[in-house]
């Protein structure tokens, strides 16, 4: 496990550092979901399909369908 830090601007954007940019495999315009539990935030690249992108963040955890519904809405109103 490594730690990496990076700072937040006067409007709350973060610059992800060149680590993260690397383990993610991120590039410019590139999009990135988080999954936000218990306090807790983790960050990955975004798929071309959020559900793949919710399978990979939960580690096992079961979505319900509302869940999925509630996400898959979120995801279309910002297109």
């Amino acid at each position: 496990m490594e730690f990496v830090e990076s700072g937040l601007t006067s409007k709350f954007q973060l610059t992800l550092p060149k680590t993260v940019r690397e383990t993610l495999g991120v590039k410019e315009h590139d999009e990135v979901v988080f999954l936000i539990e218990n306090r807790n935030v983790k960050l990955i690249k975004k798929p071309g399909d959020i559900l793949k992108a919710m399978e990979s963040l939960s580690e096992g955890r079961r979505f319900s369908a509302k869940e999925i519904r509630e996400e898959i809405q979120r995801d279309r109103k910002r297109w």
